[in-house]
């Protein structure tokens, strides 16, 4: 229904007031978008997220790392959780060493956690499968952000 990916017009990232006519089936301009935007004043958590990232804005002279930093530090988080892949340990490390660098607690949680034959899901192999619902249970309960 939605098509964002493909869009050329793009006028949801224009100025306010100058971002000229919205294409069928634009989700910016849904009746129900003004409802959603009321989310933004009732959660404390949700609004500063969204604070903070409208105030750091695009900075392209750093990457997706630097900015994640940037950004939680800017909202005053201290312990950072890292729900990984993996195939992707390696990197996995060395963010949580840069983090912890940067004054960060990081708790870090494969995706392999619990270890949970695929059999669980109807599949017949052996193989341990990912669990992503345990990496977000765990790590919110470690009072994680």
């Amino acid at each position: 229904m939605y098509h964002c990916a493909e869009c050329q017009v793009k006028n949801c990232t224009k100025e306010i007031g100058k971002e000229g006519e919205f294409p069928k089936n634009c989700p910016s301009v849904l009746p129900e978008m003004e409802e959603i935007l009321k989310k933004y004043g009732a959660d404390e958590l949700d609004y500063r997220l969204a604070r903070e990232s409208s105030i750091l804005g695009p900075n392209h002279d750093e990457g997706r790392v630097e900015k994640t930093i940037r950004f939680a530090k800017a909202c005053g988080f201290h312990k950072i959780g890292l729900g990984f892949c993996i195939t992707l340990r390696k990197e996995a490390a060395q963010l949580t060493k840069l983090l912890r660098e940067e004054g960060f607690e990081v708790e870090s949680l494969i995706c392999k956690v619990g270890h949970v034959d695929r059999s669980l899901l109807e599949i017949d192999s052996c193989k341990a499968m990912c669990n992503p619902i345990a990496q977000a249970v765990l790590l919110n309960e470690a009072h994680t952000t």
